[in-house]
C-alpha cells in the first residue's frame, strides 16, 4: 500500500510543474509511464472535465449577468420616465400634473404666447 501511494505521490509531483505539457508527451517523458497512464490521465482528464464545468457555469454567468443589467436598465429607464412624467406633467389635456404625494390636481401655470407685431396685425385683419 505504501509503495502505490509513494508512486502516486511521485507521479503528481512530476505531473504538478510539467501540466502544460500534453498528454503524449507526459507519457513518452515520465519515468513513471504506466503509473502515470492509470492515476495521472485520470487526473488529467478529470481536471479537464471539471475545467469544461467551469467554463460552462462562467457562461452562463455571465448570461445571467447580462440578463441582470438589462433588467436593472429596463427599470431605471421606466423610473426615469415616471420622474419626468411627474416633473413635466402627466400628458393631460390641460398639461397640470397630479402631485402623487398629495393626491391632489395641481393645474399648469398659464404661458402668454408672444408673437411679433407683424403677425398679431394679420390675425387681427383676418378674424
Amino acid at each position: 500500500m505504501a509503495t502505490t501511494k509513494a508512486k502516486a505521490t511521485a507521479v503528481a509531483d512530476w505531473i504538478s510543474p510539467n501540466i502544460h505539457l500534453r498528454q503524449e508527451s507526459l507519457l513518452k517523458h515520465s519515468p513513471y509511464a504506466e503509473q502515470l497512464r492509470r492515476v495521472g490521465l485520470d487526473l488529467f482528464n478529470e481536471n479537464s472535465k471539471l475545467v469544461g464545468r467551469v467554463k460552462a457555469l462562467e457562461g452562463a454567468l455571465e448570461e445571467e449577468k447580462a440578463s441582470v443589467r438589462l433588467l436593472k436598465a429596463v427599470r431605471d429607464a421606466g423610473r426615469q420616465r415616471e420622474r419626468e412624467r411627474e416633473r413635466n406633467g402627466d400628458g393631460g389635456g390641460l398639461g397640470g400634473k397630479r402631485k402623487a404625494s398629495l393626491g391632489v390636481f395641481v393645474p399648469a401655470k398659464r404661458r402668454e404666447v408672444v408673437m411679433p407685431e407683424g403677425e398679431r396685425s394679420e390675425r387681427s385683419e383676418q378674424v
